[in-house]
Formats: structure tokens, C-alpha cells, sequence
């Protein structure tokens, strides 16, 4: 399953907008399920707050873009997380942790 996912992401990569097209990417509850079935919630602020909900418990971090590197910095209060851009488009966003094939997916919580 991994192969075939791996196999379609290389195909729809030309459809990928950057991550520096902010309108796409701020403002938006962005969804992520980890390995616990907990639901977090990731609204990325202009300002640079991160608003990060586990299960309706919220924190407030910080993000940063790093357009050289083309990665998102996601400081989440209990740790910080450096993700490099796979693909995003304004319904998902696949990212991979820095140094590691292990991916990071967000799904738009108000298209998907």
C-alpha cells in the first residue's frame, strides 16, 4: 500500500501549489489523526501562532515557513517538528518529518 501510495504521489506532484502560497494555508483548521486516534487540530495564524487542539485541549505554539528549505517549522509547545514539502493543494497537505520517509498528513477540515 505504501509502494502504491508513494507510486501516486510521484505522478500528482505537478499539481502541488508551494507552501509559501499562505492563503491556502493560514486561517484554516487543518486535521491530523495520530497513531492514537486523536484528532489535532492545526490553525496556522498570519502572525505566526499556531493554534493546536488534541481532542478539544488547546495550546497555542508557533509555525514558521521556511522558504529556502521548502519546510514548515511547527513549534507545538511540548516539541518542535521541522516538515519538508511533499504536496499541498487547498484540500491536503503531505508532509515529510526532516531526515525520515515517515509522513505527516493534514487534511482541510472545511473541504474534506
Amino acid at each position: 500500500m505504501k509502494f502504491y501510495l508513494n507510486n501516486l504521489l510521484e505522478r500528482v506532484k505537478i499539481y502541488s501549489l508551494s507552501l509559501d502560497r499562505l492563503e491556502f494555508l493560514v486561517d484554516i483548521p487543518w486535521v491530523f489523526i495520530d497513531e492514537g486516534n486523536n484528532i489535532q487540530k492545526y490553525i496556522f495564524k498570519r502572525n505566526g501562532e499556531l493554534i493546536l487542539s488534541i481532542n478539544g485541549i488547546a495550546q497555542v505554539g508557533k509555525w514558521e515557513y521556511i522558504a529556502t528549505a521548502k519546510s514548515l517549522l511547527i513549534d507545538r509547545v511540548s516539541d518542535k517538528i521541522l516538515l519538508n514539502h511533499l504536496f499541498f493543494n487547498q484540500a491536503i497537505m503531505i508532509l515529510n518529518y526532516d531526515g525520515s520517509k515517515d509522513s505527516f498528513n493534514l487534511i482541510n477540515q472545511n473541504i474534506i
